[in-house]
């Protein structure tokens, strides 16, 4: 039995050598990964990412968060990259927990931000929680998409400006309890509205935008908007319905600008595509029916 045991520890002590000598040889290499300049690291990290605007989730497999956990010089380099953090998502579990002062918003450095927050999925925040998040970083919102339950009443006001918001985005599930106004939006280019939120967001600055899209709305309730958004290049329409006398009788809606129209119309369209004056227009894309 003694000599047994001398042998396992002879054979032991062989093995914990041969350990050493490979970890030894481990520690000296350096991996091809780990020799690329930082730029270029951080450069796959954004290609990583989906493109800005589109935000990534606060964790999983799809989020930045991911590239902080592979090693420390990792962890540096995402943490030190601010474009990685400048999509923040509040349409998950973890948006609970989310506030202005979150270790996102500190990473992202002074870059313009891109908020989606999406109230209808099951476990998300409230509407006065997201607006509670969002109105202190207003100033640094450039897109925003929105989409609200109005389960709760309380609607906190939308007061000050957002310089840089260039995109705009909501989507209502009901009746809101009072209007939302976005009064200070010097920059708003593009807008997309719900039916919802067509009735109930009051006052943006139509003239201005080049990009419009407005989806399940009958067409009575777009048209003030369209003979108001002069500059449109842009414009998408879903249409529920459109009523045949209100099409005879409607003002022509001219759009000087237009470049492109999609249009999805369910329901009676007689004289839709002629409620229209579209002198630019280069690209159109309609239902089959409208033909």
């Amino acid at each position: 039995l003694e000599l047994q045991t001398k042998v396992l520890e002879q054979a032991l002590a062989t093995l914990r050598l041969e350990e050493a000598t490979i970890q030894e040889r481990l520690n000296a290499y350096k991996y091809p990964v780990l020799t690329l300049p930082n730029e270029i690291v951080a450069e796959i990290f954004l290609r990583f990412l989906p493109k800005y605007p589109i935000c990534p989730p606060l964790a999983g497999p799809d989020s930045p968060v991911l590239l902080t956990h592979i090693c420390r010089l990792w962890r540096e380099i995402a943490c030190s990259t601010p474009q990685l953090w400048r999509a923040i998502s509040l349409s998950s579990v973890e948006s609970r927990s989310f506030n202005p002062d979150c270790i996102w918003l500190s990473r992202a450095g002074v870059f313009p931000l891109s908020i989606c927050a999406n109230e209808m999925l099951k476990y998300s925040v409230t509407t006065p929680q997201l607006f509670a998040t969002i109105l202190p970083i207003r100033a640094r919102c450039e897109y925003l998409q929105l989409r609200l339950d109005f389960s709760c009443s309380a609607l906190p006001t939308i007061e000050g400006e957002f310089p840089l918001l260039r995109h705009l985005d909501i989507e209502l599930d009901r009746h809101a309890p009072r209007e939302i106004q976005f009064l200070d939006v010097p920059m708003l280019r593009s807008v997309v509205l719900d039916a919802w939120a067509v009735t109930y967001v009051a006052r943006l600055p139509w003239t201005q935008l080049t990009t419009l899209s407005l989806y399940n709305i009958i067409f009575q309730n777009c048209v003030p908007i369209l003979q108001t958004a002069t500059n449109l290049l842009d414009c998408r329409l879903d249409i529920t319905a459109a009523n045949e006398d209100f099409l005879s009788l409607a003002l022509p809606i001219a759009l000087p600008c237009l470049k492109s129209l999609k249009a999805e119309v369910d329901g009676s369209h007689d004289g839709f595509l002629a409620s229209f004056n579209l002198p630019a227009l280069s690209n159109l894309t309609v239902s089959r029916k409208l033909l």
